[in-house]
């Protein structure tokens, strides 16, 4: 997406008049398995995948910008309290992967609902996630890399409490 005059890809600030129709109208979804995050000791950026066994759903926005192109900016917000020692800035906005959920996210006009304004608002890990830290990649596999940490999904929590 285009803000000014230069591109974007991802999406935080959704209170800006620049992503307001696309968040009523122009709602999208991303499927993934893992994704790059890093995090800054000192001068050092350390490198993170973050990966599940099962595919995970991340919000997205998009605009088309001319008869066959469109563009999509990925939604962001404050990294969840688990992924703060692996990425401290903004993580994506994770979505549930249930087809009622997902029915209302894509819908035209997006209703204001609380199912989706509670995924705006609060940052919640739907898949259990496996960070690992990297060094470098050697055929699209983490190669010298660190053991991995695993995130266990918020739901598991909320079953097992309740």
């Amino acid at each position: 997406m285009r803000v000014g005059t230069r591109a974007t890809f991802n999406a935080r600030n959704l209170d800006i008049s620049c992503w307001q129709s696309a968040l009523h109208y122009n709602r999208a979804i991303v499927l993934a398995t893992g994704i790059d995050k890093y995090k800054v000791f000192g001068k050092t950026k350390h490198q993170h995948y973050v990966q599940s066994d099962e595919i995970f759903v991340i919000g997205a926005l998009y605009r088309k910008i001319s008869e066959s192109r469109y563009s999509c900016a990925v939604l962001t917000k404050d990294a969840h309290p688990k992924m703060e020692p692996h990425h401290d800035k903004a993580c994506p906005a994770f979505l549930p992967n249930g087809e009622k959920f997902l029915k209302l996210w894509l819908s035209r006009p997006v209703q204001k609902l609380l199912e989706t304004d509670h995924v705006l608002n609060y940052a919640t890990l739907y898949s259990t996630l496996k960070v690992q830290r990297v060094k470098t990649y050697k055929d699209k596999v983490p190669y010298q890399s660190f053991s991995p940490v695993i995130l266990h999904s918020d739901l598991l929590v909320i079953q097992r409490s309740g």
